[in-house]
């Protein structure tokens, strides 16, 4: 999980745990959630999102989420996985699972792995666009943790841009949530558990709040659909590319 700087004041940006980004779209006033509401939901989202974990090339350790997308194929955030010697998975109740990228894109912050083993059901991504104030709920699992964490929010905007390890994002979802660090490659699943984005990054300062408070950049699911049907049939890439 990328824990994004100080918001439009932020003059630098740590490349171990810091997205920026130099200015932000308004955000919708935050509003009360129905937690209730997403109580059975999470609750059968939680069994396809995984820990990962692994080496790198470089010595460093890997460290985030990702969710099952479909046959054998989980998608995650590509900071977690860039340059990895090897990656598992860890999936509540499953054995240790290895993981291969078969596809990544540092400008959008997305990988999609191909694991060995039997993983649990897919979740759907929803390929209609999410909107403003939706509800929506995040999964993810604390650096720290083996048990998965969640939240419930609203979209508060749809538009945001961020700068992530040099690599510009763009029409970024922006969740009125802070999640853990290591939530990034979790989902974000509407009230009937379906993908509507993926976790990349926090950071502070959006729409003229405090820097401290703190809210959560995601992938849009519709372009997370498009590289699953992209890269789903490619082979495996080599360790450490």
């Amino acid at each position: 999980m990328r824990t994004a700087g100080r918001g439009v004041a932020a003059a630098a940006c740590t490349m171990l745990l810091t997205g920026c980004a130099a200015a932000g779209p308004q955000l919708l006033s935050p509003r009360p959630v129905d937690s209730a509401a997403f109580t059975g939901v999470l609750a059968t989202t939680s069994p396809a999102v995984a820990k990962v974990s692994g080496t790198s090339c470089s010595g460093f350790g890997l460290i985030g989420s990702a969710f099952v997308a479909g046959d054998r194929m989980v998608l995650t955030a590509a900071h977690v996985v860039t340059g990895a010697r090897t990656i598992e998975l860890r999936f509540p109740g499953l054995p240790v699972l290895a993981a291969q990228v078969v596809g990544i894109d540092a400008d959008d912050d997305t990988a999609l792995l191909r694991v060995v083993g039997q993983l649990p059901p897919a979740l759907s991504l929803e390929p209609a666009p999410a909107a403003a104030g939706d509800q929506v709920g995040v999964v993810g699992f604390p650096i720290a943790d083996t048990v998965a964490r969640t939240s419930v929010a609203r979209i508060s905007a749809l538009d945001d841009r961020a700068s992530l390890d040099g690599h510009q994002l763009r029409d970024l979802t922006v969740v009125d949530a802070e999640v853990p660090t290591g939530s990034s490659g979790g989902p974000v699943v509407d009230s009937t558990g379906r993908v509507r984005a993926m976790v990349s990054a926090q950071i502070g300062g959006r729409g003229g709040r405090d820097s401290s408070a703190r809210v959560t950049l995601a992938i849009p699911a519709e372009r997370l659909a498009d590289r699953l049907v992209d890269w789903g049939r490619l082979p495996a890439r080599e360790p450490c590319s």
